[in-house]
């Protein structure tokens, strides 16, 4: 599957890239942590075995806007802080409508990829984040951004690893073989069974003997 690229502004990705472009983006956040251990590390031992890094994480407060401005007039806009939509006669009466056209369809765009939880690259200011899903989208609805869409995206790195299957092959333990007492007839078979009884009775009777002289004493 090939990756959606979403950009903070216009112009930086080739056209032919399948993108969601923000009008504005005010506002970026990178979020960089680690798990740290709480626990004493041996002096010595291997430090990254108790550092371990947490993906990476970056989002926008951005603006999709059906009146937009151009890149040279929103750069301007939002240096200036002076970033606002041009909005209809319904702003004044102070109304909320329903989000529609440009901003409509990038809306959309970005609801179908956190439904499908689609692996996204994210150009930003300080570098490109691959391999990232969007964890949040706060959207605020007031008569101010009535013709367009503001949004805060927030996005998280998934780490992809392949499976390696590994054919590992174990053999069944041997069968013990009985030893062959070779070819008997039912006499020696017969034998074979009553010669530990004639030892026990033989036992007996020498216990016998044994009384009998002790009784004469």
């Amino acid at each position: 599957m090939a990756n959606t690229t979403v950009v903070s502004r216009p112009g930086q990705v080739k056209s032919d890239t399948v993108a969601v472009t923000f009008d504005a983006v005010v506002d970026e956040q990178h979020t960089f942590t680690n798990q740290v251990t709480d626990h004493p590390v041996e002096k010595g031992a291997n430090i990254s075995d108790h550092d371990r890094p947490d993906p990476d994480k970056v989002s926008f407060h951005a603006f999709f806007s059906n009146t937009p401005l151009s890149t040279t007039q929103t750069t301007k806009a939002v240096k200036s802080g002076g970033f606002t939509f041009q909005t209809s006669a319904l702003q004044a009466a102070g109304a909320i409508g329903a989000v529609d056209g440009y901003a409509r369809s990038q809306w959309d765009k970005l609801k179908q990829m956190r439904d499908d939880g689609t692996l996204v690259t994210v150009v930003s200011t300080l570098g490109n984040y691959d391999s990232m899903v969007i964890e949040s989208i706060t959207v605020p609805r007031n008569a101010k951004t009535y013709d367009g869409l503001e949004c805060t995206i927030g996005f998280k790195k998934i780490v992809v690893v392949s499976n390696a299957l590994t054919r590992t092959v174990t053999r069944s333990p041997q069968a013990s073989k009985k030893k062959s007492a070779g070819n008997q007839t039912p006499k020696d078979a017969a034998e074979k069974d009553v010669d530990p009884l004639r030892k026990v009775v033989g036992g007996i009777k020498s216990a016998n003997k044994t009384l009998s002289g002790l009784g004469g004493l």
